[in-house]
């Protein structure tokens, strides 16, 4: 009887020595879609420990980082379920986002980086980006 228990357990999937992941794991990301520069909400589980101070490339943690497409993200804030990530001057078109914590990476999320605004004819900021992007080898 025992037996039969502990076999209908396990077809269950009530195997309590399975540990849970503890990668990242993103959930959704809000917008789907946005131009380089717009700020993208990544909602999901496992970015840091709850009441954790701010991580991220920004707050000087390197081991923490936002990519979309492989280009590193600026972020402006950093919770255990939520990162607030801008969308890098070098994303373009169909693309993904990946949350790297500790060396440990997300699912990549699907994500459109769509046309930036026109510039005011090709000088400034935008000129700058665009020049950093090919310098890094990312355009």
């Amino acid at each position: 009887m025992l037996r039969r228990i502990a076999l209908l357990a396990l077809a269950l999937g009530c195997d309590d020595t399975a540990a849970p992941s503890r990668n990242p794991r993103i959930e959704r990301l809000v917008p789907e879609a946005a131009p380089p520069g717009a700020r993208v909400e990544i909602l999901g589980a496992n970015f840091g420990g709850a009441g954790a101070p701010d991580a991220g490339p920004d707050a000087g943690d390197r081991s923490h980082f936002v990519a979309f497409g492989g280009v590193s993200a600026r972020t402006d804030l950093w919770r255990h379920d939520r990162i607030a990530a801008e969308v890098p001057a070098c994303a373009r078109g169909e693309t993904v986002v990946v949350v790297t914590v500790s060396g440990r990476p997300s699912d990549a999320v699907a994500f459109e980086a769509l046309p930036a605004e026109p510039s005011d004819g090709g000088g400034g900021a935008g000129a700058d980006a665009r020049a950093a992007c090919r310098e890094s080898g990312s355009m």
